[in-house]
């Protein structure tokens, strides 16, 4: 029997919008640096926790579909490096508005499962480069700021969203259980 709480497998649910464009840029950097990033590849985080594996109904899933698919297909870029407290390194997308809107419509789709368990006034969309509270290191960022912004921008593109979920007990990676086009 799972002695995991609802809370906990809605822990293994995230929607996000995949970023290959900077994997050649960071994948490694995240991979030492982060707690998923072994498993989950780089990304902006729309929606976290999400819903858990056995709550995926087909009804859930067009929720989804029908949402996202009145958003159309966005570039974005890539071109600055911040901190939040803690510190986490990250990079910030610009514009920002497109990603804030599909994180306010999942919030009125589904108030049942708030963004961050609402721990945060403000949901800061951003692709998490290194995470001190995982390395120990974060005299470290620095440098690996300096090393990263002369690489910037990166011009980027999405057009879909992406349900990952960690089916498979760590080191696993996460699993791509769903994806929902961005319209056109």
């Amino acid at each position: 029997m799972d002695s995991m709480t609802l809370q906990d497998r809605r822990d293994r649910s995230a929607l996000v919008i995949l970023v290959p464009e900077v994997i050649d840029l960071i994948a490694a950097i995240r991979r030492a640096a982060t707690e998923d990033g072994e498993g989950v590849p780089p990304h902006i985080t729309l929606y976290h926790p999400y819903f858990a594996p056995s709550e995926m109904t087909p009804d859930v899933h067009d929720r989804i579909s029908a949402m996202v698919v009145d958003t159309p297909a966005f570039s974005f870029e890539l071109g600055r490096i911040e901190q939040f407290p803690g510190p986490i390194l990250y990079l910030a997308p610009d514009p920002v508005d497109p990603f804030r809107e599909l994180i306010e419509r999942f919030r009125r789709e589904f108030p049942a499962v708030p963004p961050y368990w609402d721990r945060f006034d403000e949901v800061v969309p951003h692709v998490t480069v290194a995470d001190a509270a995982y390395t120990g290191d974060a005299a470290g960022f620095d440098r690996l700021a300096e090393r990263i912004q002369p690489l910037l921008p990166i011009s980027c593109m999405s057009r879909e969203v992406a349900l990952i979920q960690r089916i498979r007990p760590a080191p696993a990676p996460w699993d791509i259980t769903g994806t929902f086009a961005l319209g056109s």
